[in-house]
């Protein structure tokens, strides 16, 4: 189960050291995926929308 969440967590690195200028990320339902909450706190901004 590790080496999947490593995975996961290198495509996600990657995703994120290719956007250029600014990179959105969206998951829905009120938790954050954990990969996502390992993130420093100081590299996002969190925004909230109703739809």
């Amino acid at each position: 189960m590790t080496e999947h969440w490593d995975t996961q967590r290198r495509l996600l690195y990657v995703a994120m050291t290719r956007a250029k200028t600014v990179l959105r990320m969206y998951y829905s339902g009120e938790k954050m995926p954990f990969l996502l909450s390992e993130l420093d706190k100081d590299l996002y901004r969190k925004e909230i929308r109703d739809n």
